[in-house]
C-alpha cells in the first residue's frame, strides 16, 4: 500500500528542486518565464513531481521577485547583488513559501531550502541560508512560532501564463534532485559560507 503522505512530500521536494533551477535559469538568461517553465515541463515526470506546485512556485517567485527581495535584504550581511545566483534563487523560493504557502510548516520550508543549498550551492552556503531564514521566520510566521512581531503580508501576484511565442526553445537539461535526507534545520547552523561561487 502506498503511503500517500510520503509520495506527496517526495513530489513536493522534486517540485522545489526543479523550481529553484528554473528561477536560477530565468535570472541568468533573462528568458520569458513561460519559456523557462516549458523547458522544465518537458523534462518532468508528472507522476513523480507535483507539477502544479512547480508552476505556482516559479510564477509566484518570478512575478514577485522585487517584493520578495525587499523582505530579506535587511537580513543579509552583504549587498544583494553580491549574493550568488543559486543562493538568491533558494532564498526567494523559501521566502515565497513562508509568505504565501501558509499550509506548509515553516520548518519544512527551511529544511527544504537547506537541502537545496547542500545539493546545488557553494560549500557551507546552507549554513548562511539557514541563518537568514532563521531571522525572518519569527516575523513572517509569527503565529506559528509564537512571535509577537509580524511583518505586513505581501499580496503575491497570481500567475496567469501567457501564450508562448512560437520560436525555437533550447532545452537545458535539469538536474534530477537526489532522494530526500532526514535532515532537520538547526537554529545554530547559521555561519556564513566560505564563498558565494557555485560548487563545481
Amino acid at each position: 500500500m502506498i503511503d500517500r503522505q510520503k509520495v506527496n512530500s517526495t513530489q513536493r521536494h522534486r517540485a522545489r528542486s526543479f523550481a529553484m533551477q528554473a528561477i536560477y535559469q530565468w535570472e541568468l538568461s533573462g528568458e520569458e518565464v513561460n519559456v523557462v517553465v516549458m523547458q522544465f515541463l518537458t523534462q518532468m515526470n508528472p507522476k513523480k513531481t507535483d507539477v502544479d506546485y512547480f508552476r505556482e512556485l516559479v510564477y509566484g517567485v518570478i512575478l514577485n521577485s522585487n517584493t520578495l527581495d525587499a523582505i530579506f535584504v535587511s537580513d543579509l550581511d552583504r549587498e544583494l547583488d553580491t549574493l550568488g545566483p543559486i543562493e538568491l534563487a533558494i532564498l526567494r523560493l523559501a521566502i515565497f513559501e513562508l509568505q504565501d504557502k501558509l499550509d506548509v510548516p515553516y520548518k519544512v520550508v527551511i529544511n527544504e531550502a537547506i537541502e537545496l543549498a547542500k545539493t546545488f550551492a557553494a560549500v557551507d552556503s546552507h549554513k548562511y541560508i539557514n541563518g537568514v531564514l532563521d531571522r525572518i521566520v519569527p516575523t513572517l510566521r509569527a503565529a506559528e512560532c509564537g512571535s509577537k512581531t509580524a511583518r505586513p503580508a505581501v499580496t503575491a501576484k497570481k500567475a496567469t501564463p501567457n501564450k508562448i511565442a512560437e520560436k525555437p526553445i533550447t532545452v537545458i537539461p535539469a538536474k534530477e534532485p537526489p532522494p530526500m535526507r532526514e535532515e532537520r534545520y538547526s537554529r545554530r547552523d547559521s555561519r556564513k559560507p566560505r564563498t558565494s561561487h557555485e560548487r563545481n
